[in-house]
């Protein structure tokens, strides 16, 4: 044997011996080369190798079964996703199972961040989920943007997932990167069922955009038991919103009278003019609200403000 081949060779056992990069190369040649330096330390061909990881995208327990070892349970496949990822995202529970009793982890992550048990709620499989939660998967742990398990079950409305994991103790006060907890995000997305069902759980934050934004959302529906709730967790009921105007006024304005009805047995002010000089009481003359003057005329000491004439 040459130097030249020497030299070559220890080259290429020392790069089996370094550590895999963590964003794969996707071009051509790059890429090639890099899975069959992946497949060989598992000890697969190339072929196995790949027919391994898709078989747990297509759910082929035969094919699983017979090819996954201790080296590929934990290893990334050419999409960058481990053999849990893909068969949790894509609901084949057979194949969850053989893996976790395989031992694979259900807490390793793609580089998003992304666990097996937040890609199996955002897919609504109830099933991989109560696997994953028995093999010890972290229950809020976060994606790189902030999003648990809960999150992503909200986000997509998958109701059955998201009872599960507020069951489980998940935390719904956690907030994604953009400042969003689980009910802010049932409001974005005007998901009304899983809503009610994180309201009926008391998962209301405290901080007080969530519980604000939650009294508009209810005005808006005069949904008058939403509204208590979120009154009961509001810093400041009477804080000024758009153009000057509160709760009330705002209440007035969508007709709302059974929630104008619990802001005034709540104690919010009804004498606070708009930036107009408009006071609720007038603002509800202006616009026709009979039931809502109905109220008013009870709380003789309400101020008739001016019309908007001024």
């Amino acid at each position: 044997m040459n130097d030249r081949t020497s030299s070559l060779r220890r080259k290429i056992n020392d790069r089996e011996k370094a550590p895999l990069p963590e964003l794969q190369p996707h071009h051509g040649v790059l890429r090639w080369a890099h899975e069959r330096l992946c497949a060989r330390r598992t000890g697969l061909s190339h072929r196995n190798w790949l027919a391994l990881f898709a078989g747990s995208k297509t759910g082929a327990l035969p094919l699983v079964e017979r090819l996954a070892n201790a080296a590929t349970l934990d290893s990334f496949g050419p999409e960058g996703r481990t053999l849990l990822l893909n068969a949790a995202q894509y609901g084949h529970e057979a194949v969850v199972q053989l893996l976790l009793d395989l031992g694979a982890s259900a807490a390793l992550t793609d580089r998003r961040g992304v666990s097996p048990l937040m890609t199996a709620a955002r897919s609504g499989h109830l099933g991989i989920v109560g696997m994953l939660l028995g093999k010890g998967a972290p229950l809020d742990q976060m994606n790189l943007e902030g999003y648990s398990a809960l999150s992503w079950a909200v986000k997509y409305n998958q109701l059955s997932v998201a009872q599960h994991l507020l069951s489980a103790g998940a935390d719904w006060t956690a907030l994604t990167r953009d400042g969003r907890a689980p009910l802010d995000l049932a409001m974005l997305f005007e998901h009304e069922d899983m809503l009610a069902l994180l309201v009926s759980a008391d998962a209301i934050p405290f901080h007080g955009d969530a519980s604000l934004d939650l009294c508009l959302w209810a005005i808006e529906r005069n949904d008058a038991l939403l509204l208590a709730k979120a009154l009961a967790r509001t810093e400041n009921p009477n804080m000024e919103l758009e153009f000057g105007l509160g709760l009330v006024s705002m209440a007035v304005a969508h007709g709302a009278a059974a929630c104008l009805q619990t802001l005034i047995k709540f104690g919010v002010s009804a004498s606070r003019a708009d930036q107009l000089g408009l006071t609720p009481r007038r603002l509800a003359q202006s616009l026709g609200r009979k039931d809502c003057l109905a109220l008013f005329d009870a709380e003789p000491a309400l101020p008739a403000g001016r019309s908007y004439a001024g």
